[in-house]
């Protein structure tokens, strides 16, 4: 479905005359969104993630914006249009820190920064007298917001609303910094632990040297004291007096 128009028309013809239609749906161009665009990056629903999908749900083919919402409903004939934008994200964190303070109080100041988007709208009861609504979308606004407006912090009320591109692509180039350093830290570690592996197996192989060389010393030590040839007493004995024999016969001659 490229249009949204067969939907909207089912649903203005099962709405009774003078009944009200409420449609939510996420804003296309939330700060987010535009902060994402800066940096070239996709606002659509996750590719990988989407392209596995079976009918009927095909995801979120199409957001709208504010003034979107208004054309639509001014062409099925809708008046006393309203429309409400809210955050939703904030609330499921709890506390918020760094960027996303200052994101939070920026789409405060502008509706048109906020996550989503809600409108009510009337269909014209019969006899109702067609008349053109004018005004700008703008002027449709219905801010629930009022107690985040009223804590705004004074110094956020002076800030720029509009999305610094330059920023966006700065932060691009330290992301991609951080993650280059990032790359080479993982290669560094990748060669700390194959250097201990190697480590270890050349201590390994160093023992096991050691421990063989220990055996075969023991081995060597064992069979030389098999087979070195000890006489008996009594043949040393003989063997003795006989020198002795020997010595006194040549002194006497």
């Amino acid at each position: 479905p490229s249009s949204p128009r067969p939907l909207l028309d089912t649903l203005n013809r099962a709405l009774v005359a003078g009944g009200l239609l409420v449609i939510d749906t996420p804003n296309l161009v939330h700060l987010y969104n535009r902060q994402k665009l800066a940096r070239g990056e996709t606002v659509l629903a996750d590719l990988q993630a989407q392209y596995e999908t079976e009918l009927p749900f095909e995801g979120h083919y199409r957001e709208y914006t504010i003034p979107e919402l208004v054309w639509l409903l001014r062409r099925i004939g809708h008046h006393r249009i309203s429309v409400e934008a809210f955050n939703y994200s904030s609330y499921a964190l709890g506390t918020l820190s760094a960027r996303d303070v200052h994101n939070h109080w920026n789409m405060v100041r502008d509706p048109t920064m906020r996550e989503y988007l809600m409108t009510v709208s009337a269909k014209p009861a019969i006899g109702d007298v067609a008349v053109r609504d004018e005004r700008d979308w703008r002027s449709l606004i219905e801010d629930p917001e009022q107690s985040w407006l009223r804590s705004l912090p004074a110094v956020m009320a002076e800030q720029p609303t509009q999305v610094d591109v330059d920023r966006e692509l700065q932060i691009v180039r330290v992301q991609q910094n951080y993650e280059a350093v990032q790359h080479e830290v993982n290669v560094r570690d990748q060669m700390i632990r194959d250097l201990h592996d190697r480590l270890v197996h050349e201590v390994q192989l160093r023992d096991e040297i050691i421990d063989g060389l220990r055996r075969e010393q023991d081995w060597m030590r064992s069979g030389w004291r098999r087979f070195v040839i000890r006489q008996p007493r009594q043949r040393v004995a003989s063997a003795a007096g006989s020198a002795t024999d020997r010595a006194s016969n040549e002194r006497a001659e």
